[in-house]
């Protein structure tokens, strides 16, 4: 499994963005994980944080 940011204009995703269509709103963030949280019926809740992204 590996977390990832999706968001790009006129593309349909959970995250919802309203920009120009070759924007990249993501573009320099990552993902921390927190927490893992083992919920009723083995479903795993994962909790992280957006934080910009360390430069190489």
């Amino acid at each position: 499994m590996y977390p990832g940011i999706d968001g790009l204009a006129g593309v349909p995703s959970i995250f919802e963005y309203s920009g120009e269509v070759r924007e990249k709103p993501a573009a320099g963030q990552s993902l921390r994980h927190l927490t893992t949280e083992t919920l009723e019926g083995g479903m795993v809740w994962l909790h992280y944080r957006v934080e910009a992204r360390p430069a190489s």
